[in-house]
């Protein structure tokens, strides 16, 4: 090992080589879907109930319940995956700007120590839970989100009031929708389904042809 420790000092010393992972159109969409759906959980619950911010969890069974706390670490979380879903066309930028607007005004009126903010919260009233306490982690994921948030937040005032890619959020939401009804009877989906299609191929055209947007969405809302 010590004769060949030259040897290995250069070959471990050598630049590694980017592994590239190239996803096909398929997987995207499988992304996308993921996305979508995640992006559900806070544009459900991190509502006016909760000070427009995330709670801790939602449990389904054995019976429903949400845990009305959180910490700087979820609000962090919806930092990002509120710009994420803007990104993406999930959500308009109104509703993006509105929701960081009401988000970060409560996080204003959090109690904090030294700029930290106390980790636990109860969402609905924002005091702070026993044993109050800071955490570092905590602390260091907001912050880094917030980081991210603000050069989004940059971008999204450089671009479009509305962008092209709010056209591959609804065809996300469409692909969900159709997903959702197999499991109607075949005489009743058949035509939905045709629907569906039909919408789905007109919506890749439009990106590019903002002029027509108007009338395709009266189409849409009449056709």
């Amino acid at each position: 090992l010590w004769v060949a420790s030259p040897e290995i000092a250069r070959l471990i010393s050598r630049p590694r080589r980017p592994v590239a992972e190239t996803l096909d159109a398929q997987d995207r969409l499988y992304l996308r879907r993921i996305a979508r759906r995640t992006w559900l959980f806070f544009e459900t619950f991190a509502g006016p109930d909760d000070n427009w911010l995330p709670p801790d969890n939602y449990q389904i069974s054995p019976h429903e319940e949400i845990a009305h706390r959180s910490s700087p670490t979820n609000v962090g979380m919806l930092a990002l995956s509120s710009l994420t879903a803007w990104d993406l066309g999930h959500i308009g930028l109104r509703e993006f700007a509105t929701r960081m607007t009401f988000a970060l005004d409560a996080l204003d009126r959090r109690e904090s120590h030294a700029g930290h903010t106390l980790n636990w919260f109860d969402t609905k009233t924002l005091k702070s839970l026993d044993p109050r306490y800071v955490s570092t982690v905590d602390s260091g994921n907001l912050a880094v989100s917030l980081v991210a948030l603000s050069e989004g937040c940059r971008a999204a005032g450089r671009g479009p009031a509305m962008s092209p890619a709010l056209w591959d959020g609804l065809a996300d939401e469409l692909r969900l929708l159709r997903d959702a009804a197999s499991a109607l009877p075949a005489a009743d989906k058949r035509a939905l389904f045709r629907r569906l299609d039909a919408i789905l191929a007109r919506l890749a055209q439009l990106q590019t042809a903002p002029e027509s947007w108007t009338a395709a969405l009266d189409g849409f809302a009449t056709g």
